[in-house]
């Protein structure tokens, strides 16, 4: 059956393009819609294989072959109305909760679906946030408090009581990337709307702190990300602030050496008047940006005439 064996192959094929070495939540069905038609495939070849050998049994093979498409084409469209009824993100995710209430990863999407929805649902949000903060597992609880922090600044413009003595407390082996989303994720809004009793600058300042106590290599990619965060933050400060936001730019630099982050860097750096440094780290940072990328030559090219500029105003 050329058929069974190309659809079988299809759908190993299919799904070895969709995975990685990196764990996959299954519940991204949409990785299954490639390599679903090698399984069509395979099944309609099964399919026709045995309609052929029962047709020559069969008074009316045409008629009874007619109605059972029929009546699959009917199963399969009560099938996806009722998924159409049932099948909204709230509902989908209530019920995935009752068979995996120990899911991190579900539970941070349903309260970034409740900050999302209008009208927003906050006790809600609160809610998944408030579990993982009550979890034993470091990186839950440090999700759970940076959950938290962000739906009080977002929604209430200052943190409440006792939830700031949380953010940033617990010491992390391993920065995953669930935790940088959320520390990121608090980090936007500080900048957006920031809270009255956390502003950017303390919150960068906290951030660099917790940074420099985790044991995470500095060159793993999101320990240099949140690093590029703290900078971030500290770039609405003034003084000292911006200082730090500087030093954090430059180890995040080092770290990661990101064009985009060494962009900021040099920004930083003519912003405070270090122009011979600015114009050593513009020629590393030119090494990296491909002839290719129109904007982030011109960007750089900005950056030079304002080195230069500066360096003849300052002499």
């Amino acid at each position: 059956m050329p058929a069974f064996t190309a659809g079988v192959g299809l759908y190993l094929v299919g799904h070895a393009l969709e995975s990685s070495a990196v764990p996959l939540n299954i519940y991204f069905e949409h990785r299954n819609y490639l390599p679903s038609i090698g399984a069509i495939l395979a099944l309609t070849g099964i399919a026709t294989w045995i309609a052929e050998r029962l047709r020559n049994h069969m008074d009316k093979p045409s008629l009874v072959f007619g109605a059972g498409t029929l009546a699959l084409i009917f199963t399969l469209t009560l099938a996806t109305h009722a998924r159409a009824l049932v099948g909204k993100v709230s509902n989908c995710s209530a019920s995935s909760l009752a068979h995996h209430p120990n899911s991190r990863a579900l539970r941070m999407e349903i309260a970034q679906f409740a900050m999302e929805s209008e009208p927003q649902n906050v006790s809600l949000a609160q809610t998944q946030y408030a579990t993982l903060m009550s979890w034993s597992n470091p990186v839950d609880s440090e999700i759970g408090a940076l959950g938290l922090a962000a739906v009080d600044c977002y929604a209430y413009g200052r943190l409440k009581q006792g939830h700031d003595e949380r953010i940033l407390r617990t010491r992390v082996e391993v920065i995953g990337p669930d935790l940088l989303n959320a520390i990121r994720n608090v980090a936007e809004i500080a900048i957006a709307r920031p809270c009255t009793n956390l502003p950017p600058s303390h919150l960068a300042d906290r951030l660099v702190a917790w940074l420099d106590r985790s044991p995470t290599s500095e060159s793993l990619l999101t320990k240099w990300h949140a690093r590029y965060l703290a900078a971030r933050l500290g770039l609405t400060g003034e003084g000292s602030a911006s200082s730090k936001a500087l030093e954090q730019a430059k180890a995040s630099w080092h770290a990661g050496q990101d064009p985009a982050v060494g962009a900021m860097t040099i920004n930083l750096m003519i912003s405070r008047g270090h122009y011979a440094e600015a114009a050593h780290l513009l020629r590393e940072v030119e090494q990296k940006v491909p002839a290719s990328d129109r904007q982030g030559r011109q960007i750089l090219r900005t950056y030079a005439e304002a080195i230069e500029n500066g360096t003849r105003t300052s002499r």
